[in-house]
């Protein structure tokens, strides 16, 4: 009987070559599923069983046997002894069972047998042992030079055991481990936190070890970074090539009209981040800009609570609150910055003509001394970085000032179709801001110039005719 293929081919001499094939092994005659069983114990006494299946895959009918494992004081099969003829595609199913009054692994193997396959289904049944998984990415990435990152790695025990754990690590490592020990119930879990604060640009590798009970493995494993330079700024837009912005200054506004500024707030490093504007009407707002620290609740009520005039009574005063200034608004309030981008910023200056409330009088200075100032800080927070910048923010709204001399005109009598003409003048009275006049033509009365502009302190002459 042949045991395999051959091809003849002609070689450069003529002469015919025998070339062997390879031999193809046979196809399995058998299929036993599953190919192994695994028990894991609770506890002692309690009976464990798994069906196996076992099917003729050949295109002839096979005696099949099996024979029970050696430990039988543990391992047992039912029926115990099988023997079987199976024709082909059919199957039959063999109980496996597992019991026994120690806690520890115990291994053996099945076997199942034709005349010419023997396959053997190993069989384990393992005490109770911890089951450590670690949930979490020891790999932070990108990180921004001089930040604080935090990654929480959770290490569940998917075992039917308790165990203890121990973690070590380089100690002059840049990453910080909280805790270094602790202990996981079965079927539960125990968290760690790795913290990072580099200083140097680079990449960053430490090496951690997690040490646990006897029956479970050391693992070692590496955390490591790639520390970035990263800058967020407020940049200028109107003035030439731009450059940083300390300070958004929209000098005197008259009340009743707006005037807008831009900025751009710009993500300079390849992370990217949202971002959120915060605008407070505070008169320390130059003082908090410089200041790298942020004010929580209790100080901000207290920096509120000394801002309210003298007199002012928690519960039965007159007084009542002015309400908050809200003359300066910014949009976007919020956005996304992608790596090196930039994202426009309107703010918005409409001063808002409001009576002053000072105790339980109220006094008003003359008209062309009367203006409001309003100082705001504006805070960009991010959500990827706990740098915050801040900007002081301010405006006046003044009113305008100006005086008709004479305020009545009375002309003298003026003939049938004549004119009469009289001369006005118009002062701005304001020391900060120019103003436009506009006189309309009214009935039988004109006035040339009738539009102009009077700049701070100056004052213009208009004719007056009537006809």
């Amino acid at each position: 009987m042949a045991t395999g293929f051959s091809a003849t081919s002609m070689s450069r001499t003529g002469k015919s070559s025998m070339r062997a094939l390879p031999v193809l092994p046979p196809p399995p005659t058998l299929r036993v599923f599953p190919p192994s069983i695994h028990f894991d114990m609770d506890e002692t006494g309690e009976l464990y069983g798994e069906t196996i299946t076992i099917k003729n895959c050949d295109n002839r009918p096979h005696l099949v046997r099996t024979k029970q494992p050696e430990n039988k004081a543990q391992w047992s099969i039912d029926p115990p002894f099988t023997s079987v003829m199976l024709a082909p595609g059919m199957e039959t199913t063999v109980q496996v069972y597992f019991c026994t009054d120690e806690l520890k692994d115990f291994a053996d193997t099945l076997l199942v047998m034709t005349h010419d396959q023997v396959v053997e289904v190993p069989l384990l049944a393992r005490g109770p042992c911890a089951n450590i998984e670690f949930v979490g990415d020891f790999d932070f990435g990108l990180v921004v030079n001089e930040s604080i990152i935090t990654r929480q790695i959770i290490l569940r025990n998917k075992g039917n055991k308790a165990t203890t754990w121990r973690v070590k690590h380089e100690k002059s490592s840049l990453f910080k481990l909280d805790p270094l020990e602790g202990a996981i119930e079965a079927n539960s879990e125990g968290h760690l936190d790795i913290t990072l604060k580099p200083s140097e640009l680079g990449p960053v590798t430490s090496a951690v070890t997690f040490q646990f009970d006897d029956d479970v493995a050391t693992r070692r494993l590496d955390v490591s970074a790639s520390v970035v330079a990263q800058a967020l700024e407020l940049l200028k837009v109107d003035e030439g090539e731009g450059g940083p912005l300390r300070k958004l200054l929209f000098g005197s506004v008259y009340f009743g009209e707006a005037n807008v500024m831009y900025a751009d707030v710009y993500n300079d490093g390849p992370m990217p981040t949202d971002f959120t504007i915060k605008m407070q009407a505070r008169k320390d707002a130059e003082v908090q800009a410089l200041n790298e620290e942020d004010m929580d609740e209790e100080e901000e009520e207290k920096k509120k609570a000394t801002d309210r005039p003298e007199g002012y009574q928690e519960e039965g005063a007159e007084w009542s609150e002015p309400k908050p200034d809200s003359s300066v608004t910014c949009e976007p309030m919020e956005g996304f910055l992608g790596p090196y981008e930039k994202v426009r910023l309107a703010f918005t200056y409409a001063p808002d003509l409001r009576e002053d409330l000072r105790g339980f009088k109220v006094t008003r200075p003359p008209v062309a001394a009367y203006a409001v100032d309003s100082t705001f800080l504006c805070q960009v927070i991010f959500g990827a970085f706990p740098k915050r910048l801040k900007m002081p923010v301010i405006g006046r709204g003044v009113l305008p000032c100006l005086k008709v001399n004479p305020d009545k005109v009375r002309f003298s009598e003026v003939p049938l179709h004549g004119a009469g003409d009289a001369v006005v003048t118009l002062e701005n009275e304001s020391e900060e801001m120019p103003v436009v006049f506009n006189i309309s033509r009214a009935t039988f009365f004109t006035a040339k110039p009738s539009r102009g502009l009077i700049q701070p302190g100056c004052s213009a002459s208009t004719v007056v005719t009537y006809s």
